[in-house]
């Protein structure tokens, strides 16, 4: 089920519905663990920065950068979390 929910939020993601992605990132990163919490906290990230909301943008990328992973691996992080800080 995860795999399967992975794949819909890619897609999702891919045709703009970033609502939609952002509920299913949020929900995923609630139910795994490790690289791959890492991973979706850092899509919540992203999609939460698209809509505006930098305060907790920052926050996720706190929290994904918290996480032990490889991917994203933490130059991306920081960077995606500099332009954020720093528009």
């Amino acid at each position: 089920a995860i795999l399967a929910d992975y794949g819909r939020l890619m897609c999702l993601n891919a045709l703009g519905r970033t609502e939609e992605a952002l509920t299913g990132w949020a929900a995923l990163a609630e139910n795994v663990e490790g690289g791959l919490k890492r991973e979706a906290l850092w899509h919540q990230a992203r999609a939460t920065a698209s809509r505006g909301d930098r305060d907790k943008a920052l926050q996720l990328y706190d929290a994904a950068l918290a996480l032990k992973g490889f991917y994203p691996d933490d130059g991306l992080l920081k960077e995606e979390k500099a332009r954020v800080a720093f528009p």
